[in-house]
């Protein structure tokens, strides 16, 4: 895998973690579209499943780390993880992995 630290333009770091490969064997994403929150059994952590720049990719915003995406890029051959901090906003995470995405060829 590899691994790497980011700073936005506007201060805001970022952890990406780009694993290569087609993916662990059992891997499976809820339906695109599908949303919920650990409020009842877990932590309190949302999430949802949409798509970053063309790929199924998990949002998940837990109230005390903060952002963290999971982009399915198997068909590539690679799954990219993104996190960020508490302090983030739900868009800038979503378009700082976009950004990522386009610069990885």
């Amino acid at each position: 895998w590899q691994e790497r630290d980011y700073r936005a333009e506007n201060g805001m770091r970022l952890k990406a973690t780009m694993l290569f490969g087609s993916g662990p064997k059992f891997f499976n994403q809820p339906a695109e579209g599908v949303s919920s929150d650990g409020r009842a059994n877990g932590s309190g952590a949302d999430y949802e499943v949409i798509r970053i720049a063309g790929y199924k990719s998990t949002v998940e915003k837990d109230p005390v780390l903060g952002y963290s995406i999971a982009i399915n890029a198997f068909e590539r051959k690679f799954s990219l993880t993104i996190e960020c901090g508490a302090f983030v906003d739900r868009g800038e995470a979503i378009e700082n992995a976009a950004t990522i995405l386009a610069g990885i060829k």
